[in-house]
């Protein structure tokens, strides 16, 4: 039997199995058919084994019930929804805030968005809640609600009906009352102000001499009451209405009932009497009454009236109301 009695460092050594002459003698390092399939074995398992590491990884520190973004809409009105492209609210509430919004919209018939966004694209805050709301009503009626990350600011925007009910006044008031909760961080708590604020006003309904002003026509549009009538009203005027028909067919019938003769005596051509009276209507002189009308002097913004709600045009020709505040 012959020993080796090589030092065990000269296979660390890439010239170790190497013969004299330089020509590979064997080994791993020195045979190409051998080492090559085997780094491109270690490799792949190498790679294997980071992915995993890197998806193991990202499961343990993806935040609890967050998995994704998705809008949230409500099972009851596809005109109520919450959509946290922001990632700033939980599951949870999320579900609370849905809640919220589905009970407004479905007591007042209008549509109700919540929404976060970290990227607006280039836009204003104003437009991206004008054209984010537009984009899912097809009414024009109800209210957006947004927090902006990447402008810092939170904001809301009111069309149709609801520019009646949440008036400047009453939209400043939203807002102060959601701010503390916005500089503190606490996002959930701003948009339930909100809601809770909203749904406050739209039961108060809408203030007596609201106006709208257009500031970008620069005009007025005064809020008509609607005309109602309670179920005990119209009670009342049917059975008067009832009673008055009634007196009046049986005082005709008894005025104007008639006893007929008997056919063969009776002559019509002896008993009709016909007189026609010819009568002419000269003109004599005309009056005409001049009076005038004076102008609205009322200053620009709504001034002169108590409760205003300012407007614009969207990008989509529709007037909004609306405000925000930066945080």
């Amino acid at each position: 039997m012959i020993l080796d009695t090589r030092n065990r460092s000269d296979f660390s050594s890439p010239d170790s199995c190497r013969g004299r002459s330089g020509s590979n003698a064997g080994g791993i390092s020195g045979d190409p058919f051998f080492a090559e399939p085997v780094r491109a074995g270690l490799k792949a398992r190498l790679k294997g084994f980071l992915a995993l590491s890197l998806f193991v990884t990202g499961f343990v520190f993806l935040p609890a019930g967050k998995a994704s973004a998705a809008p949230v809409y409500s099972e009851k009105t596809d005109r109520a929804s919450v959509d946290d492209m922001a990632d700033l609210l939980s599951d949870e509430e999320e579900q609370e805030l849905l809640s919220l919004a589905e009970e407004i919209s479905l007591d007042n018939n209008m549509d109700i968005r919540v929404v976060t966004t970290d990227d607006t694209g280039g836009k204003t805050t104003r437009s991206f809640s004008d054209d984010y709301f537009e984009s899912l009503t097809d009414t024009y009626e109800g209210a957006c609600y947004l927090i902006d990350m990447d402008n810092r600011e939170f904001y809301l925007t009111t069309e149709g009906r609801m520019i009646w009910y949440l008036n400047d006044d009453r939209r400043d008031t939203i807002l102060d009352n959601a701010y503390e909760y916005a500089s503190s961080g606490d996002f959930d708590a701003v948009f339930r102000s909100m809601l809770s604020d909203t749904k406050r006003f739209l039961k108060q309904g809408v203030e007596h001499g609201t106006v709208q002003y257009d500031e970008d026509t620069g005009t007025f549009t005064y809020y008509s009451e609607p005309k109602g009538v309670t179920s005990g009203e119209g009670l009342l005027a049917g059975l008067i209405g009832l009673l008055t028909a009634a007196g009046s067919y049986l005082g005709i019938r008894a005025k104007y009932q008639l006893k007929f003769p008997e056919k063969e005596n009776y002559s019509f051509h002896d008993n009709v009497h016909l007189n026609l009276n010819m009568k002419q209507d000269s003109f004599v002189r005309r009056f005409v009454t001049h009076r005038r009308i004076p102008r609205n002097t009322g200053g620009g913004g709504g001034g002169g009236h108590s409760h205003t709600s300012t407007t614009h045009h969207t990008s989509s020709g529709h007037s909004a109301g609306g405000g925000g505040r930066k945080f």
